[in-house]
């Protein structure tokens, strides 16, 4: 049996066909083979012409296939992707390795190297000989066409690949068996229908499918081969066209259906009418699988009946193809179509998914394959089991990994091709398999290389010398190595240590002797190198000649580095070399004394004279004197070196001492002044110690943190000048807000270091009490007129510090007034850390909040709450308010005003009536009510009633004021009032007249018609 994995026709079944190509046309001949005949050796001009799959020969036919020399594909590196392969060193395995891949359409032997070529086009990969010097080193051969290597398929249905190019299939069905082409016939099921009537038109067997005419007849090359004989076949003719066939009448029964959990069935092909004896035994059966799902078994698919077995759900569609094995016209097929029901329940069987689906991998290394992406519609996925279809790996190998696990991990692979299948089977015993393809390539592996070091030569009486093999080198190590000696038989040497990378000889007599070194890797690859060791006699020793090139030399500063070569020449060879400097100005240097060239630096003006000595072997000594005159130069001006950017970073003590160099400053002449000046715009802040700034190194101290820029000026003895700039940028100390600063009334002359030390160590125990591992730091002592500054910081073990606020305020609440006989004056951070409420800042000096634009102090918070400096009013508002306030102010006051003027007037006229008597108040009234009959002329009147309500003896009076309309009224009033004296026979004739020069009218009160007063 064998698994179905691929939808194309089964290849195997059919005559075995050969490919061979006719060297003169390079035309593609299909030539079925005789019997016992061996296949001639081919040429690969033409093997990817017609979308031919040279992969699918069989594997003896395919190694015998014959590559093109001095060929590569046309278009050189831009063909495709190329993959190499080191240690595949022939064409056959190179082709394998082709054919394994499914996307490789090439294969290429460069320098005993493998190389797949995976084509981007079809005139990319077409063979063209190559004319370049290691063209011979180049064997090409093409298997697959661009197109063949996706066979069909890659076209989409309905297609079918042609020189590249995808074109369109005609359809055809059952009832219209005619509508296909000469030389074509249907093939049912292949529509996407998916039914077993309909189908594409495609090439009957014997023809071959032509881009411009279709399908025509294949060529025939007609041969003769004999059973016994192993010879060569021969051509004796080659035709075009085909030979008239006789269509057997073939039946492979009705379609048939079957119904899960079924899935196996047996089919029947039978010829009409039905031969009997021997010519039934001539028939030959092939069945394939036109269309339907990828999975399935075949039995006995080369005979009548065929089983089929592992069925799925699905419609297959298998064809049967009968040949008269003795008369190859007499052919037939049939078509029959097999349908495969789903089972009667509902649950859908699980789907299997191995990532990745291809691997390639390089040893040493592993492969996992991961099935967890395996899904089930409807079920949970129980088991996982994985197996081996192919390759060096063994079931028992799989069982020493989790081979029922979803995640397989390979270990130990071997090189070669593996095919990994992945079973999964859910709760209802439905199941599902996907394979993997490994390619596993083996580790490179390259030969060693023998160093058995230089040749060498010695004179008697010295007769032993060491060779050292341990040069030679391998990729992955050398495990042996093996010293021999080479021809020369007759002269004896003591060999020690020949199984080391190190050979020691002793013994040595005069000859030329040669020794090899052979080296052995882990894979028993062998290199070797030879060296030859020459023992002579040793003549008279002569001194060696020094020559020295030029003998004397001048030069002209501002030149001060000169480079001295010296040779020599003597019959054992120089052991040494050995430079003197002999006379010359200043302090002129010598660099590499002990070589053939020297190098002599510092150069001034004058003359200098240096020996040059070597040494031979046998200890004599040749000398040569050289003469180098220096003169002076034009003068240059001199270089500036202020030494480069400096940054610093303050450690908080206040007194770190900063330097700059300008000692690489350099003249022709010397340097004889320096001068640092500070330029306009760095910092003021910092003093310059000792008169430095007339040195080559300044010294700076007491520096703030910022920027400070200051210039060199060197001067040179011939007043010529050369500046440089250079930055000191200073960091302040990252725990600045960490310091308090003490104040003590103590002379600062008086102050000894035991006092000091008591001080310290009372605020030690202090500050312990509360924060247990805080450790007290005395980072300076700032004296002044009467009293010393102490400035101090506390930390812990792991680097952190007590903040300064802490620090000061834990001093402050514990610390007695007066530490031992100083009292304290004043205790604060160093660094004012007031918060000014977000809108300003503390100076430092005053330690004061410094409020921003429009926002102001709160006095009610200094003076009653916190007494902290602070920014919480805002200008704006406190303004509007105090502006509120004085209006407010200013209208109680003219309010109170009025209030005292108007009782003030009040009081007034009740003082003038009381004056005035009964009497008058009588007349008063009605001379008022006359008045107002008579229309007064004044606005506003006033009228004066009793308050006892018609009591005589009631002594107090009211008034009220009155518009012009209430007069009028009240005068109505008045004037029809007999009691009042109005009309007739009223008191007073006339009436009474209004005053119409007053504006106060006193009324009295009215009751019964009569007047009454109070009295």
């Amino acid at each position: 049996s064998r698994q179905i994995d691929c939808p194309m026709p089964l290849l195997s079944n059919r005559p075995l066909l050969a490919l061979t190509v006719a060297l003169a046309t390079a035309t593609i001949i299909v030539v079925p083979m005789a019997t016992a005949v061996e296949v001639p050796a081919n040429s690969a001009a033409g093997i990817a012409g017609d979308g031919v799959d040279a992969c699918a020969l069989p594997k003896p036919q395919l190694l015998r296939l014959d590559g093109l020399p001095r060929a590569a594909p046309r278009s050189g590196k831009l063909a495709g992707v190329y993959k190499k392969f080191a240690n595949i060193s022939d064409l056959p395995g190179c082709a394998s390795l082709c054919c394994a891949n499914p996307a490789c359409h090439s294969a290429l032997l460069y320098k005993s190297e493998c190389f797949i070529v995976s084509c981007r086009s079809a005139l990319a990969c077409q063979p063209r000989r190559r004319k370049s010097a290691d063209a011979d080193k180049a064997v090409y051969l093409p298997l697959r066409s661009v197109c063949a290597a996706g066979s069909d398929s890659a076209c989409g249905d309905g297609h079918y690949c042609m020189s590249s190019a995808c074109q369109a299939k005609k359809s055809c069905s059952m009832s219209t068996l005619g509508d296909c082409g000469p030389g074509e016939e249907c093939n049912f099921g292949a529509s996407d229908s998916g039914s077993g009537s309909e189908g594409f038109c495609e090439c009957r067997s014997g023809f071959v499918r032509r881009s411009s005419s279709g399908c025509q007849p294949a060529p025939l090359v007609v041969t003769t081969a004999a059973a016994a004989t192993t010879a060569a076949p021969t051509a004796t003719a080659v035709t075009t066209a085909p030979s008239k066939r006789e269509q057997l009448i073939v039946s492979a029964g009705s379609n048939r259906t079957i119904e899960l959990p079924l899935n196996s069935i047996e089919l029947h092909a039978s010829i009409i009418p039905e031969p009997t004896g021997a010519a039934a035994k001539r028939l030959a059966y092939s069945w394939k699988v036109i269309s339907g799902p990828r999975k399935g078994q075949f039995q006995n698919r080369n005979t009548a009946s065929l089983k089929l077995s592992e069925l799925v759900e699905g419609k297959y569609v298998l064809q049967v193809d009968v040949t008269d094995n003795t008369d190859s016209n007499r052919v037939g097929k049939a078509v029959v179509m097999v349908t495969v029901k789903p089972a009667k329940h509902k649950s859908k069987p699980p789907k299997a998914v191995i990532k990745p689906a291809s691997l390639s991998i390089q040893l040493p290394n592993n492969a996992i394959l991961d099935g967890s992406g395996s899904v089930d519609g409807d079920q949970k996925i129980e088991s996982y089991h994985w197996q081996v279809v192919d390759g060096p790996l063994t079931a028992q190998d799989l069982h020493s990994v989790s081979q029922d696990q979803q995640i397989l991990q390979l270990n130990n692979l071997k090189a070669g091709f593996y095919v990994i299948r992945l079973t999964v089977q859910d709760a209802k015993g439905l199941s599902d398999s996907a394979t993997a393809n490994i390619t596993v390539i083996p580790e490179p592996d390259d030969k060693p290389k023998a160093s058995a070091g230089q040749s060498s030569v010695i004179y008697l009486p010295q007769n032993n010398i060491t060779l050292y093999g341990n040069a030679s080198t391998d990729d992955h190590g050398i495990v042996s190595y093996m010293w021999r000696q080479k021809g020369g038989s007759h002269l004896s040497a003591d060999m020690q240590g020949v199984h080391t990378p190190v050979l020691h000889l002793s013994g040595l007599v005069e000859g030329d002797y040669a020794f090899e070194l052979t080296v052995t890797d882990a894979r028993g690859q062998t290199d070797s190198a030879t060296v030859n060791v020459l023992v002579k006699r040793r003549p008279k020793n002569a001194l060696p000649v020094v020559t020295l090139l030029p003998p004397e030399l001048t030069v002209e500063l501002p030149l001060t580095r000169l480079v001295l070569n010296a040779s020599a020449v003597d019959d054992t060879g120089v052991k040494s070399w050995r430079w003197t400097l002999l006379t010359g100005p200043g302090s002129a240097k010598l660099a590499n004394a002990t070589q053939p060239s020297v190098t002599l630096t510092n150069l001034q003006a004058g003359v200098y004279k240096l020996r040059a000595e070597a040494v031979d072997l046998d200890g004599g000594v040749g000398s040569a004197v050289v003469t180098v005159t220096v003169k002076p130069g034009p003068n240059q001006a001199p270089k500036a070196d202020a030494g480069g950017d400096r940054v610093v970073d303050m450690d908080g003590t206040g007194a770190t001492l900063v330097a700059l160099d300008a000692s690489k400053s350099w003249d022709d002449k010397g340097i004889v002044e320096y001068k640092w000046t500070r330029q306009d715009v760095s910092l003021a802040v910092g003093q310059v110690l000792n008169g430095s700034d007339a040195s080559p190194r300044l010294l700076l101290l007491g520096l703030l943190p910022g920027r400070y820029s200051f210039r060199l000026t060197v001067k040179d003895s011939e007043g010529a000048t050369g500046t440089a700039d250079a930055a000191i940028l200073v960091r302040p100390w990252p725990h600045a807000a960490s310091v308090a600063s003490l104040e003590l009334r103590a002379d600062p002359s008086a102050l000894r270091q035991s006092d000091l030390s008591n001080l310290m160590s009372q605020m030690q125990l202090t500050l312990r009490g509360p924060h247990p591992g805080c450790n007290l730091r005395l980072l300076g002592l700032r004296p002044r007129q009467a009293s010393i500054v102490m400035r101090l910081s506390a930390g812990f073990a792991n680097g952190t510090y007590l903040p300064g606020p802490r620090l000061a305020a834990v001093l402050k609440r514990r610390l007695p007034a007066t530490l031992l006989e100083f009292p304290v004056l004043e205790l604060h951070t160093e660094v004012c850390q007031l918060g000014c409420s977000d809108r300003g800042y503390c100076d430092n000096s005053t330690r004061q909040c410094v409020c921003a634009s429009f926002w102001m102090e709160n006095p009610l918070r200094v003076r009653f709450g916190d007494g902290e400096s602070n920014c919480d009013w805002s200008v704006v508002y406190v303004s509007l308010g105090v502006t509120i306030s004085l209006l407010g102010f200013c209208a109680a006051v003219w309010l109170l005003y009025c209030c005292l003027r108007y009782r003030r007037a009040s009081a007034a006229a009740a003082a003038a009536h009381l004056r005035t008597g009964s009497g008058s108040k009588v007349r008063r009234l009605r001379k008022a009510a006359a008045m107002m009959a008579g229309g007064g002329g004044s606005r506003d009147k006033v009228f004066y009633a009793p308050l006892n309500n018609g009591n005589e003896s009631g002594g107090r009076m009211s008034f009220s004021l009155s518009s012009d309309e209430e007069d009028t009224v009240y005068s109505r009033r008045v004037a029809s009032d007999p009691s009042l004296g109005g009309g007739s026979g009223g008191a007073g004739d006339g009436g009474a007249k209004a005053d119409h020069n007053s504006n106060r009218i006193p009324m009295a009160s009215l009751s019964n018609g009569s007047v009454k007063s109070d009295k």
